[in-house]
């Protein structure tokens, strides 16, 4: 008969705090929690239960869209097998509150990189079930909390109050486990730095792209130059933030931190540069050709420009995912970042083309550089963006260059930045190289200002 020996251990993780006043949303404070790790120990049986930081602080304080949940940094539970039976245990979120509850149809959790939950979906408020870890062997969980971006103004008033809670069993079975997705994609080391520079506590607006209502929101910490933006992503924004970095022994700027897939598949939040002024040769892409991946200027950018690197640099940089969506030439910073990394093709190319490829080099998107603006100084489209506010609050706008995407007109047409305005250019433009850095890249010195860049390392 197999023996099976059930334990429950409560740990007191995360306490959230959600108080709604008024008509703002205003969530989670911070709670204590014990330092020192929890330890079970029986017979064949010894597990360590342990917290990476010992206060847990949820620093957001809007309810947020799925995509959004990224800014909330995850907290980890590590899990580790010291005995020789394998761990089975559920992850619970046990609802502590008094008083009015916050309906659990509007509390959203997500564990590692699993698909989100309500938690009124949750059987028994079980986050995620059957968790095994193998005898000698470790597990990290990482568990992110936050508002759902839908709820209702009726639960203005309520609260709830909760902590993570692990229930298992030891057991003498078989058993094998694959528990990668347990742990959230994390952004790289410079990019936290970056997200945590955002996060410093200065009042962050919420505002509309385009002062319409029907536009998502970004969010914006002015006094750092940062926004997040709707889709989950980092970005300086306005006419001078403090983004400088020395790259090369030369001055680029950082455009924000980006979602990006590597050759290997693997998703990861990586830091995103740009060159601080033209490469060295004007290079078009090619007669009849708006294809990036194909053209002359990737030709010149990954093999030219790429070799006149120094080999310190080389070591900072990884290939990654570019998009090649077509686009139309009209249109706010959302509506360039869905096309971009959408399926069209312009109305002449061959139906096969690619729309994405990997490589070391490329440009700026139309949405970088739409997304740079002060969108408190200049809230108009595309077609309307030729004025100081706009132009004048945008870091990234210098002369006439190529952008990276195709237009949707036909095969020679690329999307282009033109005195400063979104259009389309085919020749005679120039061209400013964009890198993403591997995700150990650390910011070591400097603070972003052009007298005092940032300095970059690898972290081993």
């Amino acid at each position: 008969m197999k023996k099976r020996l059930v334990i429950t251990s409560l740990i007191s993780l995360i306490l959230v705090c959600i108080l709604l006043i008024n008509s703002t949303y205003s969530i989670f404070t911070t709670g204590d929690v014990d330092e020192n790790a929890n330890v079970y120990t029986t017979g064949n049986l010894d597990v360590t239960y342990m917290l990476s930081d010992e206060n847990v602080k949820i620093t957001n304080t809007t309810p947020l869209s799925n995509d959004e949940s990224i800014k909330i940094k995850p907290y980890r539970i590590t899990v580790v097998n010291n005995g020789n039976v394998a761990y089975k245990f559920n992850v619970l979120l046990n609802d502590t509150s008094t008083g009015e509850k916050i309906d659990y149809q509007y509390v959203m959790t997500q564990v590692g990189k699993l698909e989100p939950k309500r938690l009124n979906s949750c059987d028994n408020n079980a986050i995620i079930s059957d968790v095994v870890v193998e005898a000698g062997r470790s597990v990290d969980i990482d568990v992110r909390v936050w508002l759902a971006s839908d709820i209702k103004n009726t639960e203005i008033g309520k609260n709830f109050y909760a902590k993570l809670s692990i229930s298992g069993v030891a057991t003498y079975d078989s058993v094998s486990s694959n528990n990668s997705d347990l742990r959230a994609d994390e952004l790289s080391l410079a990019s936290s730095y970056i997200a945590d520079i955002y996060n410093d506590g200065s009042d962050i607006k919420d505002v509309y792209i385009a002062n319409d209502s029907n536009k998502p929101i970004v969010h914006l910490n002015s006094s750092r130059g940062i926004m997040l933006d709707n889709n989950g992503e980092y970005r300086y924004y306005g006419k001078n933030p403090s983004n400088y970095v020395k790259f090369n022994n030369e001055m680029y700027r950082i455009i924000g931190v980006s979602e990006v897939l590597g050759n290997d598949g693997k998703k990861e939040s990586r830091l995103k540069i740009i060159k601080n002024g033209y490469s060295s040769k004007n290079i078009d892409y090619g007669v009849n050709n708006n294809d990036y991946s194909v053209s002359s200027l990737f030709e010149y950018l990954n093999n030219d420009y790429y070799d006149s690197l120094s080999s310190d640099a080389k070591v900072l940089i990884d290939d990654a995912t570019y998009y090649l969506g077509a686009v139309d030439n009209l249109g706010y910073a959302s509506d360039f970042y869905s096309q971009e990394r959408g399926t069209k093709i312009c109305n002449d190319c061959d139906k096969d083309r690619e729309v994405s490829f990997v490589g070391k080099v490329g440009l700026m998107y139309p949405s970088d550089y739409m997304y740079a603006v002060d969108l408190e100084l200049c809230t108009v489209n595309s077609s309307e963006y030729n004025s100081d506010s706009c132009i004048g609050s945008n870091w990234l706008s210098l002369e006439d260059e190529f952008t990276i995407t195709p237009s949707v007109n036909n095969s020679s047409d690329v999307v282009s930045i033109r005195n400063g305005v979104v259009g389309v250019g085919t020749s005679n433009l120039k061209n400013r190289p964009v890198l993403y850095l591997k995700s150990s890249v650390s910011i070591v010195s400097g603070n972003g200002t052009e007298d005092n860049p940032y300095n970059l390392e690898i972290v081993d």
